[in-house]
């Protein structure tokens, strides 16, 4: 949500995700090489979710164990 409440564009989106990442170099909190986009968060966040395939499933909101293995980079 932007401040008035409305809903971000995808524009929006990707300028607050930029300067949240160049943040987090800046204070050191992340390196120049381990710089990540959104959709590495959402694999980083499934392979981190403890439990069976089913928790995953269950915890991330995806559709079916197809996707998951897509995601869960633990899977092998």
């Amino acid at each position: 949500m932007n401040e008035s409440g409305d809903p971000l564009s995808q524009s929006g989106w990707q300028t607050v995700w930029r300067r949240f990442t160049q943040l987090a170099i800046k204070e050191g909190v992340i390196s120049k090489n381990e710089n990540f986009g959104l959709h590495d968060m959402k694999r980083r966040g499934v392979t981190d979710t403890t439990g069976t395939k089913a928790d995953k499933l269950d915890a991330t909101g995806l559709g079916n164990f197809s996707i998951l293995k897509v995601y869960d980079k633990s899977i092998v």
